[in-house]
């Protein structure tokens, strides 16, 4: 997702977001493994585009950028996944676990 973000725009990135979940949460697909992974992806990206974000997230700086995002979450409190860090309007941060308040349609 770190480099489909920093490489696509947001719908997009806001797109395959949600397909990811869904394929994960909804439909149980294993997108750790790389072949699940890009056929999540190719709902959404083509399959030049797909193979393109597969590589780029395994290059250091995507790899690095992941662990940095992931020590930042374990140093805030965070326990599982899903987890969310919530920031109001009036900059009051709180976090969040589990799709408990999402709706799950």
């Amino acid at each position: 997702m770190c480099f489909v973000k920093a490489h696509y725009p947001s719908d997009k990135f806001e797109a395959i977001f949600a397909e990811l979940w869904f394929a994960m949460w909804k439909e149980g697909i294993n997108i750790e493994k790389p072949d699940l992974m890009k056929q999540t992806l190719l709902r959404h990206f083509t399959d030049s585009q797909a193979d393109e974000i597969l590589k780029g997230a395994n290059s250091k700086q995507y790899k690095d950028q992941l662990l940095a995002t992931t020590k930042y979450c374990v140093e805030n409190g965070a326990f599982g996944c899903p987890w969310f860090f919530v920031t109001n309007s009036k900059g009051v941060k709180e976090p969040f676990f589990g799709s408990d308040r999402l709706d799950n349609n």
